[in-house]
């Protein structure tokens, strides 16, 4: 695992190797065990190493037997051995036994098919001076992130926004429809950030970059291949369940491939228990070298230690705890320059935290549940949608009303929030369906956060679920592919190409690398999500259940107290934030910074911050929860913006 950074100059200056530095520096924490440069021409190339396969010989750039084509890679290979074999058998030599540089072998054997025979996570760059291009590529989900910004003078990547900073000629602006996108969705919208021209490398996509006209070609190679709504089929759900068995149980495996020791996160949650089960049952006469890392939270609200205590226990399993009781503005603050992305919500710092304790306990390697959620259906908009298409039926027509109310009122409980998400279900959808060609499962949050955000923007002519917004251009380019899909495989869909890698994803790898710890995922393994995506609607969701097929799959592995327990969402309290203000945090929400800004209405801004201070507003009440949530968001961007 590692940080890359990439720069290629186009007014023939060439590249001042102190800027490169300086890029590596700005991602240290990514690989804190070694550094290198390469320069070539007006191109140049900054790698920094955590070192975790290969401990000896893997430093990066890895180059050809010819030396005429060079990779820097971030990631992880799963299947390296069986590919390494194989190119080996064919002739080719290698140089380390690192797992990436086997990209670069497979690209000289392959090199129209090579990225779709990887198994794993990565991002990467690979230049080929005899073609003249260089190409960048990410995994199939996103996992591993790469930035990259493009203009007249420069054409710069970078693992992390902090790394393009310095290889660009100037200071970027702030990107008012990211954020504004941000407010309405929860993050930035069709790779985009808050800063103007920085954007992801999009997953499952390949970039060619030509080193004579710097024209970029980019090249989709991956897409959710569900099965089509007419051909579900008939196998009854324990075929599918026992598959997903040996899938997750295989990529765990697969996933535990590395020269330091494996650890893995456990909460309250189906997820990360079905991870920590596994790596323990793998690891059974090694029990005393495997340790769990968990958050413990004085608001018992927020707190699932009585459940993972109890899986602790059970498993006769070490265990790392680290006891969260406040977070401050300034933690929060300095959380969402590592996330560098605006924030809703306090969780990142807790798991900022978590991560600090595996780097201090001496561990590089940690597997996380990531991404289970988005492939089997496991947050309650999920469940809603489709008693909301259930209700629909004309036998249940007149009753839709208060059968509906009675489902949200049960999954989600009582208050304002409950009746206004109400309300936009019931709705007919005010052209959503042909917009989209589907009802997103996110979409009455979506609504609700932006009619009650809009007021904050100085500028009110950009409307993110207008027909000019971002997603909707996203669902229109994705249309073609989700149309012949159930509704439900649709919302899965749209969560696997969105919401998962511009956002849980992304997150997951910066809180992780800010304190050089790799998190792996193995319900994001090829054979896992292939074999999820091969289950029909029924067995995903049965009963509304969500995670049904999930929890079918390891009903003999799992034990109760967690498999039949209710998803209990990762949280932690915003009043943390709001009760521990700081200099800081007053100064950048002051009306001066906003101004200097220019993205909020300052007066609005201003007013909304007196109501919270002030305790004027119930602090249960849907309008206090609204605009404490817009307010820690604000903070987060005003934070973006005066740390470039």
């Amino acid at each position: 695992m590692c940080g890359i950074n990439f720069c290629i100059d186009k007014t023939g200056q060439g590249i001042d190797p102190e800027l490169i530095k300086e890029a590596n520096k700005r991602i240290r924490h990514r690989g804190p065990d070694d550094e290198r440069i390469y320069l070539w021409n007006n191109l140049a190339m900054g790698f920094v190493r955590l070192s975790i396969v290969d401990l000896e010989t893997g430093m990066q750039p890895f180059f050809s037997e010819d030396r005429q084509k060079v990779l820097i890679c971030n990631g992880e290979i799963y299947n390296y051995r069986e590919l390494k074999k194989e190119l080996i058998d064919k002739g080719h030599q290698f140089y380390s036994k690192n797992d990436c540089e086997v990209i670069l072998h497979l690209y000289e054997d392959a090199e129209d098919t090579f990225v779709q025979r990887l198994e794993g996570m990565f991002a990467f760059i690979l230049v080929d001076k005899v073609k003249g291009i260089a190409i960048i590529a990410r995994d199939r989900t996103g996992m591993k992130p790469l930035f990259y910004y493009d203009d007249k003078e420069v054409f710069c990547c970078s693992s992390e926004i902090k790394g393009i900073m310095p290889l660009m000629r100037e200071r970027p602006g702030l990107n008012s429809k990211a954020i504004i996108d941000a407010f309405t969705f929860g993050y930035p919208q069709a790779g985009t950030t808050v800063y103007s021209g920085i954007n992801h490398v999009p997953p499952a996509e390949i970039i060619t970059l030509n080193l004579n006209d710097y024209r970029l070609h980019h090249q989709e190679y991956w897409q959710p291949n569900f099965i089509p709504k007419a051909e579900k089929s008939p196998k009854r759900s324990v075929d599918h369940s026992q598959a997903l068995n040996l899938a997750i149980t295989r990529a765990v495996h697969s996933h535990t491939q590395a020269d330091v020791p494996i650890s893995s996160y456990l909460s309250g949650g189906i997820d990360s228990t079905i991870i920590t089960t596994l790596l323990a049952n793998e690891n059974r006469s090694q029990l005393d070298e495997l340790t769990v890392f968990s958050i413990k939270f004085s608001d018992s609200a927020y707190d699932e230690s009585p459940i993972f205590e109890r899986t602790i226990h059970d498993l006769g399993l070490k265990s790392h705890v680290t006891a969260i009781d406040k977070v401050s503005a300034d933690d929060f603050i300095a959380g969402v320059c590592v996330t560098e992305q605006p924030q809703f919500l306090s969780m990142d710092v807790p798991m900022q935290k978590l991560a600090a304790l595996v780097r201090d306990s001496h561990r590089k390697v940690i597997l996380a549940g990531e991404g289970s959620d988005e492939l089997f259906g496991g947050y309650v908009s999920f469940v809603l949608n489709q008693v909301r298409r259930a209700l629909a039926m004309p036998l249940v027509e007149s009753f839709r009303p208060i059968m509906f109310k009675k489902a949200i009122e049960y999954f989600l409980g009582r208050g304002e929030l409950i009746d206004k998400l109400y309300e936009i279900y019931l709705e007919p959808g005010k052209g959503v369906q042909d917009r989209f060609g589907t009802f997103p499962a996110w979409y009455p949050w979506w609504i609700v956060d932006h009619l009650s955000s809009r007021s904050l923007f100085r500028v009110d002519d950009y409307d993110p679920l207008g027909e000019d917004g971002h997603f909707t251009h996203l669902a229109s380019r994705f249309r073609k592919s989700y149309e012949p899909l159930s509704e439900y495989d649709k919302s899965l869909y749209l969560e696997i190409k969105t919401r998962l890698p511009y956002y849980i994803l992304s997150r997951a790898d910066r809180n992780s690398m800010a304190n050089s710890v790799e998190v792996r995922m193995p319900f994001l393994d090829n054979h896992v999500i292939d074999s999820a995506l091969s289950i029909p609607e029924i067995d995903k969701m049965f009963a509304f259940r969500e995670k049904y097929i999930l929890r079918k799959s390891m009903r003999n592995t799992l034990p109760k107290h967690v498999i039949n327990r209710r998803k209990f969402g990762y949280s932690s309290p915003l009043s943390w934030i709001w009760n521990n203000q700081s200099e800081a945090s007053r100064d950048l929400l002051s009306a001066e910074s906003l101004t200097k800004t220019d993205i909020f209405n300052v007066n609005n801004v201003l007013q909304s911050l007196k109501l919270v201070t002030d305790k004027s507003l119930p602090k249960h009440s849907f309008e206090y929860i609204q605009i404490v949530r817009h307010l820690t968001g604000i903070l987060g961007v005003q934070a973006l913006a005066y740390a470039v």
